[in-house]
Formats: structure tokens, C-alpha cells, sequence
């Protein structure tokens, strides 16, 4: 009980691993209240009281009140929301709020819609502040906050200010892709698209492993030339983009490509001079027929023209890209109009890569008659 002219104390706090460390005591007897600091946010108490005698003695202490828990309050809101949409989800990010209370435990982000579907996604931990939502439907307008949830039992902050946003598919993977090859440059067409709404363009890229040079086209347009630095062999894609910010298809079909050193030249006229011979897997086509044919020495990566001499010129429609090392195989096919005889197969390329003339291969056949139908 309390002493005429003593004072009240506070015991010190019992509880957890605080146990003896913190107590108060009022400057009157006849104050009923007094504060204790220095106690530990979210640790659990409990507090007795007892009166001090003029000599400084207490009174056995009262009974121990409930348990009590102190809290710096719960958290602010987060602040600076944004969302970045895509197929069926939205990607929302956030900042942070000045004032933490005890500390974030997590975030969660909450989507509604007009229907009053609802959607939620929550952080692992206080940390991160972005949060993927899944789940949405295409079209439909969501109502997005995001609040902050304290540590304990410190609660959750307010919502933020809402944001709105809506979840859009992409646009379909361009189909049709095809590939024209030209000096360092790769010209790059596809489908015209079924429509354009939510198509904002195309873009076209061309990989090689160290660079990705790409060319970009309206919603409108069927095709678009990637200028390449080098020549050689490149992997190329093509992206429809979307009206909105990132939300674009998945890459097309990638198509393998060589942009060229130069593209094959035409034919001399006149049966040309030599540099080089070829290598035919025959001596011996029959009118009409295919030969093997291989070649060293040319350009890399250039564009190569075949035409068959009798020695009257007749071109080959069959045309070949040599490799990096300036060489060539591939099956030709005679035309129908090659006669019966001793002919010469010839092939024509840029000579080399700092070398702009056309270099000749010539290779002797026998093209022979097909076998009689009497």
C-alpha cells in the first residue's frame, strides 16, 4: 500500500531477457503514474508497483499487470506506386515509406477489379519493393494499392494511392519470316499481321554472338534491311511490339542467315579466263542432270553465279554464299537446255575481300544425251 509521505515506484519490467532492466518512480505520493524508458520495441512485459518509504524501503510489490508489449506504431505507406502491365498480371513497384515504426516484415499488393476480383501478391520480405500480381484478366481495369505490413503484431500501414491499370495480351509472333541476304546487310520480311490494334511495329535482329544490329518497322509494314557491320553468318528474329511500354511478342522463329562480302556477279558473255579449277563430283551429267560442285579461293562470304558454256553462255540458276575461308559445295543443276557435248561449268565470285574483281573457276563436263526412247 502506499506511505503517507513516500513515493509509488515501478518494479522493474519482468519479461523475456529484460528481466530487472527498467523501472521508474513518480516525484509524489500522490502521482499514479510515472514512465518508463529504455524497454525494447516488441519485447513482451509485465510491470508491478510499490510504494518507497521516506527511509527508501518498498512495500512488497503489487500484483504483476497483464503483459505488455511497446511499439513504435505501424508503418507508413509505401509511396511512388507504379505498374508495368503484361499478359494477365501487372509488374508494380513502389517506394518505400519514410517512417518503418518496428521495422516491414512484408509488402502486399492488392488488385481489384469492377467484378470484384481480387488479386493479391506479398513479398517474401520488407526488402524487395516490387511485386509481380498474376492471375488477371486481359481488358479489365484494376484497382491497385499496396500497404506496408509491420513487424509483431504492429499492423499493416494504409493503403497507397491507388493506381489503375489494365492487363493487355501481346500481339501475336510474326509468322512468314524470310531472309534476303545483301553486301552486310540482311533485308528482313514477314505475314502482314491480321490486325493492328494494340501493334505498334516490328522490330528485326540480327545476332551474331558479339553484336545485335536490328532495324524497326510500323505497324503497317511488311519488312525493314538490317545494315551489319561484317559480313558472315547471323541469327535472325523478329519481335511485334506492343502499343503498351514492354509488352511485346515472343520472338519469331529465328531464321539463319549470311549478310555477304559481295553478291554474285553476272556471267562474261564469252567462255572467261581461268583462275582456279573446280571440283565436280562427275565428269559426266546427263542433259538435265545435277553435279556436286566445290570451289577454293574466292571472297568469304560471298555471293556465287554458275553458268555452263558450250561455249555459248547459259546461266544456272543455282547460286551458292562461299564460307569464311572463301570456299564453296554445292549441287548444281543443269538446265534442260545444255546440249550433248564437252562443256565448261564456270563459277564466278568477288576475288577476295579487298578485291573488288571477279575471279573464275572453270571446271570441264561431259553433259551426255538421254538414253533413247525408240
Amino acid at each position: 500500500m502506499d506511505r503517507a509521505d513516500g513515493r509509488h515506484a515501478g518494479r522493474p519490467l519482468q519479461g523475456g531477457d529484460h528481466a530487472g532492466g527498467f523501472s521508474c518512480e513518480t516525484t509524489i505520493s500522490t502521482d499514479t503514474e510515472c514512465l518508463i524508458n529504455g524497454v525494447s520495441n516488441l519485447a513482451v512485459y509485465t510491470v508491478t508497483v510499490s510504494a518507497v518509504a521516506k527511509d527508501g524501503t518498498l512495500s512488497p510489490a503489487s500484483v504483476s499487470s497483464p503483459r505488455v508489449r511497446p511499439t513504435a506504431g505501424r508503418p507508413g505507406s509505401p509511396t511512388a506506386v507504379a505498374a508495368t502491365v503484361g499478359d494477365g498480371q501487372a509488374v508494380v513497384t513502389w517506394t518505400a515509406p519514410a517512417m518503418v515504426g518496428n521495422g516491414i516484415a512484408r509488402y502486399v499488393v492488392t488488385a481489384v477489379n469492377t467484378a470484384g476480383d481480387r488479386k493479391i501478391c506479398i513479398t517474401p520480405t520488407g526488402t524487395p519493393t516490387t511485386c509481380t500480381v498474376t492471375g488477371l484478366t486481359n481488358g479489365a481495369a484494376y484497382t491497385v494499392t499496396v500497404a506496408s505490413i509491420g513487424l509483431g503484431a504492429s499492423g499493416y500501414s494504409d493503403a497507397s494511392t491507388p493506381i489503375t491499370v489494365t492487363p493487355k495480351a501481346p500481339p501475336a509472333v510474326p509468322s512468314g519470316v524470310t531472309v534476303v541476304a545483301g553486301v552486310k546487310a540482311l533485308t528482313v520480311s514477314w505475314k502482314a499481321a491480321t490486325s493492328t490494334e494494340g501493334l505498334a511495329g516490328y522490330t528485326a535482329t540480327a545476332t551474331n554472338g558479339a553484336t545485335s544490329p536490328a532495324c524497326t518497322a510500323v505497324a503497317t509494314a511488311t519488312s525493314c534491311a538490317i545494315t551489319v557491320a561484317a559480313a558472315g553468318p547471323y541469327t535472325v528474329s523478329v519481335v511485334a511490339r506492343g502499343t503498351t511500354t514492354g509488352l511485346n511478342s515472343a520472338p519469331s522463329t529465328p531464321i539463319e542467315a549470311t549478310a555477304l562480302t559481295a553478291v554474285a556477279p553476272a556471267q562474261a558473255t564469252t567462255l572467261p579466263t581461268s583462275g582456279g579449277t573446280l571440283t565436280l563430283s562427275s565428269s559426266t551429267v546427263k542433259v538435265g542432270g545435277t553435279v556436286t560442285v566445290t570451289g577454293i579461293g574466292l571472297a568469304p562470304y560471298s555471293g556465287v553465279s554458275f553458268a555452263v558454256y558450250t561455249p555459248t553462255l547459259t546461266r544456272v540458276t543455282t547460286t551458292a554464299v562461299t564460307d569464311s575461308k572463301g570456299g564453296f559445295t554445292v549441287e548444281v543443276a543443269l538446265p534442260s537446255t545444255v546440249t550433248a557435248g564437252s562443256r565448261t561449268l564456270v563459277a564466278a565470285a568477288q576475288t577476295s575481300a579487298t578485291s573488288t574483281t571477279t575471279k573464275y573457276l572453270t571446271g570441264a563436263i561431259t553433259v551426255s544425251a538421254p538414253p533413247s526412247t525408240q
